[in-house]
Order: structure tokens, then C-alpha cells, then sequence
């Protein structure tokens, strides 16, 4: 639940090994961009995602259809599609009579990925963007709403409050946006390094409203597993896999009375993180944190 309350996510059907289109998805699924937004909350290395990614693809899944698809060699993963911008999933359904749909897609490829360790070295870089048309009109938005089209830009920090602390609020005028990212994943053994950066802006009907303005923000972040595992890579879909560590979490005694245990996987993780939702006259914001963890897996 957020501030529309209670919400759905994944609703969707799928259809594989479709001619031309791969898999398609029809329903309510995430669009495919920011690497953040698009791993498993199972899998993320933090408890929340960075400042970026939750602003520019907030609440991640929306109505679209979309292909997926994986060339065979494993080597390039690719997703694309049109979904409508405007958050549909709450008890209010559709606001207004403007559907602001997009169009999205993103490629990935995996540069390197090392078949004799078992994929504990990889290169992973992708490409992503959006293009949309928002629904700019004054005196179209009211109440809660007013969050529901991607003219507005707004994330809480990187813990979770009541209210967001970073918002554009609605921007008049809007008339197009356009979003592009890129992200990059290097992993050699226990240590990870990940990064990304986004950038979108708005087109306005300048007179009156004003010039187009533009947002931008990113993250850098590190972990290291004290206990030798690493994040496994998937390849099909170009996001983190499942942590299985060397040995469970556990403390018995044995049939001769002699304390046995197991560690679990220790990790320790720190990211850096950035955003500037100020341009012109849209004041949202300007802020950074900086996150550390420490993880167990049991």
C-alpha cells in the first residue's frame, strides 16, 4: 500500500515462444527500465530502491502489452511495449478522459560472463527509454490524482515515509516526455559494482506555460560477501538472480554432543545515490544519500 492505498502489482497473462514477438505479456506488468526497478525485490541488495529509479519509473508496473526476448547464445535480452502512464491499479481506475500512453523498451546485453566459474564474473551493460504523452491540461488533476500521470516526478528518500520528500508535482502544459537510461554491472567473484544513470524530461506548450525542462539523477553502489558467495546473474532476463549461500544458517548438536554450526552469507554493501528534480521553474527537489548494509542470508 502507498498513498493511493491498498494496490495490485502483477496481473498479467503471458504467451511464449510467440513467432516474431518472443514472449508477449498482456496486463499489468513493470515497464523495462532501470535495472533497480526491473530486479526481484527478492533479489535487490537493499532494503529500498536509490532515489532515481523510484522517481522515474514510480510504482514500476502499469496497464501495457510488451514482447520479451533472449537471443540464443544468451547474449542479448531485449523488452519493449506500450503501456499507458497513468497508475490504474487503486480503486479509482482511469482518471479523467487522456490515457497517456508511452511507448518503452530496453536492450541489454551480457559482455562477459564466465561459464567456468558458474557465473561469477560477468559484464552486464543496457540501454533504455520511453517516450509518452502525459496529460499537461490545468485543472485536470484533484486530490491524490494528481500522482497518477508522469507528468509528475516525485520519490520519498531512500527509506520509506508517509509523504514523498522529492516531488515536481504536475507540470502544466505537458504535452510529451521522454525518459533515457543506461546501466552497467560488474561482478568478479564476491565483488559486485553496479551503476546507473536516467535522465527525462518534459515537453510544455511553451506559451503560457513555459520552456521544456529536464530531471536527471543515478547511483553508484558496491558489495562484497564476506563469506565468498556472489550474486548470480540471469542472463534471459538481464537482472540479479537468487543468492544461495555456501552453507545454511544453523546451530546443533550432534550425536556426540559437539556444537555444529553454519554461517549463512555475510555481505556488506554501501551506494551512493543522486537526483535533481529542479529545472526552471519546477522546483522538486535536490538530493543525495548515501546507504550502507549488511546483509545475511540465511
Amino acid at each position: 500500500a502507498n498513498e493511493f492505498g491498498p494496490l495490485y502489482r502483477d496481473a498479467y497473462l503471458g504467451f511464449r515462444d510467440t513467432p516474431i514477438l518472443n514472449t508477449v505479456i498482456f496486463g499489468f506488468h513493470k515497464r523495462p527500465y532501470s535495472l533497480d526497478q526491473l530486479n526481484s525485490s527478492n533479489h535487490t541488495v537493499f532494503m529500498e530502491r536509490s532515489l532515481s529509479s523510484q522517481a522515474f519509473n514510480r510504482d514500476n508496473r502499469r496497464l501495457g502489452i510488451s514482447s520479451n526476448g533472449v537471443s540464443e547464445d544468451l547474449r542479448f535480452n531485449w523488452r519493449y511495449g506500450v503501456w499507458a502512464q497513468q497508475l490504474t491499479s487503486g480503486a479509482s481506475g482511469y482518471v479523467g478522459d487522456h490515457y497517456q500512453g508511452e511507448i518503452a523498451g530496453r536492450l541489454a546485453s551480457t559482455v562477459w560472463y564466465d561459464d567456468s566459474s558458474g557465473g561469477r564474473g560477468y559484464f552486464h551493460f543496457g540501454v533504455s527509454g520511453s517516450l509518452g504523452v502525459p496529460d499537461g491540461r490545468l485543472g485536470n488533476y484533484f486530490g491524490r490524482s494528481a500522482y497518477y500521470g508522469r507528468s509528475v516526478y516525485a520519490t520519498r528518500p531512500e527509506s520509506q515515509t508517509s509523504r514523498p520528500w522529492y516531488d515536481t508535482g504536475p507540470i502544466p502544459g505537458a504535452h510529451s516526455n521522454g525518459l533515457i537510461g543506461f546501466e552497467s554491472v560488474l561482478n568478479i567473484g564476491a565483488l559486485q559494482l553496479v551503476g546507473e544513470y536516467m535522465t527525462a524530461w518534459v515537453d510544455r506548450n511553451e506559451n503560457p506555460f513555459g520552456p521544456d525542462v529536464n530531471f536527471y539523477g543515478g547511483y553508484l553502489q558496491a558489495s562484497y560477501f564476506l563469506t565468498g558467495e556472489h550474486i548470480p546473474w540471469n542472463r534471459r532476463t538481464g537482472c540479479l538472480g537468487r543468492v544461495k549461500p555456501f552453507e545454511n544458517f544453523f546451530c546443533v548438536c550432534d550425536c556426540e554432543g559437539f556444537v555444529q554450526r553454519g554461517l549463512g552469507a555475510w555481505q556488506i554493501a554501501a551506494r551512493y545515490s543522486y537526483a535533481d528534480f529542479s529545472s526552471l521553474d519546477i522546483d522538486g527537489g535536490l538530493g543525495s544519500a548515501l546507504t550502507l548494509g549488511l546483509n545475511w542470508h540465511w
